[in-house]
């Protein structure tokens, strides 16, 4: 395999500018030598096997990222193909992209001196970036991809999580350098543009409808999109990339005294009697059991039954201090409070948030069920019962707000489940 020692001479040939991080260049002896090796070789895998022909190598002061250039557009693409790859850095999943190899240092040092003003809490103002010293044409897509990239580069390094990010005032006419923007900022919910950038059905496919795109020529404010505690749920610029939520498999450690406490009385999920759903009897009355089942098997699954704009929240009841609902104190919403901004939105940070409540699991058996129409294919569905963790046996109730869509599809738009005591089994 070809690998260039900076060398002085630039090749006469066209050349293709490849960059690739966020690298673990804390360590001031840090090398980036055995990690370009390791990504040449996944790409040599996706170039069918063949040597990519490394022509050039960089690297900013900061050594946050590599930088190089190859010989044909294929081995390019062999690069740019390993963005989101997970398993090849230890630091985060690797963030790819094309970029102009003559103009790039230019261009990170240029970023570099204003990104610090550019964002405001969880937005980022890309707009008039001409005005930043940014000289490149951002017509080019691999242009504005590198300029993305550098962005996300930096949020990475100073813990950022980017919700809401502007792109106005670039003169650019379509979204062909912003194919990898969710892999660049994966907390995004809100991408602004002007009117004049043209939106591919294609393009708004890729976020699965987890990300607003608005066009509009008003000038943009740095007007935060509302945080909250889930949003730092299993996030691995938070966590790091390993991080998985608490082992809720392990025997419980809250208790101190089983006599005097009220885990001295223990039951289980098999002594309760689920209630029987008829589909034909109510018209949500599927989604629930299909919701159950689904949760039951895996809380991964569960994300298809939200919408984008869904909000799941939990409160929990009064309870003793080593009662095993000490837990979910932290998650519950406090609805006295008018901006309690504890709950999560949209169908991802849901999963996110199931999985930090329950694991990868939720061994529920609901033992009572209610449903009222609202209004017409707008549904409220009430389910009792209890849920296992560990070895302990907690009550829920559960409000659920499901509305029928133009597809005929039913979506869960509110979920709120309020965290108990778990009732006798004959009671419950």
């Amino acid at each position: 395999m070809s690998r260039g020692r900076f060398p002085d001479n630039r090749r006469k040939n066209q050349q293709f500018g490849v960059a690739f991080g966020p690298l673990p260049s804390d360590d001031p002896e840090f090398s980036p030598d055995p990690i370009l090796d390791v990504v040449a070789e996944a790409a040599k895998n996706k170039n069918r096997g063949k040597d990519v022909n490394i022509l050039q190598k960089d690297m900013p002061e900061d050594k946050s990222f590599i930088v190089l250039s190859v010989s044909t557009k294929e081995e390019s693409h062999s690069f740019t193909d390993l963005n989101g790859t997970t398993d090849l850095i230890a630091s985060s999943p690797l963030l790819v992209t094309s970029c102009d190899f003559n103009t790039w240092k230019a261009t990170e040092t240029a970023m570099a001196s204003c990104l610090p003003r550019l964002v405001r809490e969880n937005v980022l103002n890309l707009s008039n970036l001409d005005e930043h010293g940014i000289s490149i044409n951002l017509q080019l897509s691999h242009n504005a991809s590198f300029v993305l990239f550098l962005a996300a580069i930096y949020c990475i390094s100073e813990k950022l999580r980017i919700k809401k990010l502007i792109f106005k005032g670039n003169n650019i006419n379509d979204t062909q350098g912003f194919y990898n923007i969710k892999s660049y900022f994966p907390s995004l919910k809100k991408l602004a543009f002007p009117t004049s950038v043209k939106i591919t059905d294609n393009f708004k496919a890729r976020f699965q409808g987890q990300v607003s795109i608005v066009l509009s020529d008003d000038i943009e404010t740095f007007a935060p999109i509302s945080e909250n505690y889930w949003d730092k749920v299993n996030f691995y610029t938070i966590y790091g990339p390993n991080y998985v939520p608490p082992d809720r498999t392990e025997p419980c450690t809250f208790l101190t005294d089983p006599d005097i406490t009220e885990r001295s009385i223990r039951y289980a999920l098999s002594m309760y009697t689920p209630v029987k759903l008829n589909p034909a009897e109510f018209p949500v009355n599927q989604i629930i059991i299909d919701y159950y089942q689904a949760a039951w098997n895996s809380i991964d699954s569960v994300g298809r039954f939200y919408h984008s704009e869904s909000v799941f929240s939990v409160t929990v009841d009064l309870h003793g201090p080593n009662s095993p609902m000490i837990y979910y104190d932290k998650f519950s919403r406090n609805l006295l409070v008018q901006n309690d901004k504890n709950f999560a939105v949209g169908s991802e940070y849901i999963v996110e948030a199931h999985k930090e409540l329950f694991g990868d699991h939720l061994y529920a058996c609901p033992t009572e069920a209610n449903g009222t129409m609202l209004a017409l294919n707008l549904y409220s569905y009430l389910t009792h019962g209890v849920f296992q963790v560990n070895d302990d046996i907690i009550g829920f109730d559960r409000t659920m707000t499901i509305a029928l869509n133009l597809e005929g599809q039913f979506a869960i738009l509110n979920d709120h489940i309020f965290i108990r005591k778990a009732n006798a089994p004959d009671e419950d």
